[in-house]
This record gives structure tokens, sequence and C-alpha cells, in this order.
């Protein structure tokens, strides 16, 4: 492939153009909060959400990080685990749910602006 590639080009810019879109946000100062290694969750759309968390909370914070859905983190050992990094539009579907009693700092990223018990909000 030729040097000139479009594609490669961008390619290459990925990581840095995620990491800068936190400047349109304020969710720097919140995010800034997660320490230590985390599971980044998501399920459908909010899976690419999990992954840009997971890029982010790496880069940023210098944290450990997986992706996983949310039924794989009912079967993973989380005891190793400091933060769950749940990541919904909605906030209350069924993964999101599913982990709730969970006994681990639970992070939950979502659009609506409300206070989800067992969870720290973040929108």
């Amino acid at each position: 492939m030729s040097k000139n590639d479009p594609m490669i080009h961008n390619f290459n810019l990925l990581k840095e153009r995620i990491l800068d879109t936190l400047n349109l946000t304020n969710l720097n100062k919140q995010l800034k909060k997660v320490k230590g290694s985390t599971i980044c969750i998501g399920s459908g759309g909010s899976k690419v959400v999990a992954s840009y968390s997971s890029i982010v909370l790496s880069a940023k914070n210098n944290c450990s990080t997986k992706v996983l859905e949310p039924r794989d983190v009912l079967h993973e050992n989380i005891k190793s685990y400091k933060n769950l990094f749940v990541c919904s539009y909605s906030g209350s579907n069924h993964g999101v749910n599913i982990l709730s009693s969970l006994n681990t700092k639970k992070h939950l990223f979502t659009y609506k602006e409300y206070k989800k018990e067992n969870f720290i909000t973040l929108n």
C-alpha cells in the first residue's frame, strides 16, 4: 500500500482523535476519579462506547482495562478488578440491572441524568 493511503493515515490518527474528543465534554473531571483495574461493560451499541472508554481510561488514567458484555461479567472473577464501568444509553437496561447487585465499585456512563442505586453515575 502507498504511504499516502488516506485509510492508513486516518487509522494512525485514530487513537489521538479518540482522546481529543474528551476536550469537547466536561467528563474529564469525572473520569479522573476512576482509578485502578477496570472492566468496561456494554452490549449492542454501548459496547462501542465501552471500547472507547477502555482506551480513554487506559491512556488517561493508566488503568488496566478489559471490555466485556454484561452476561460475561457474571462469569468473570471480578475480585481482581477495582471498578466496573458500565455503559448504557438508557441506564436501565437488563445488563445494568443484573450487575447492580455485584459487590464492587460500579460507574454507570449514561445519557440519562438521574441517579441509579448502587452506581456512581456519569452523564
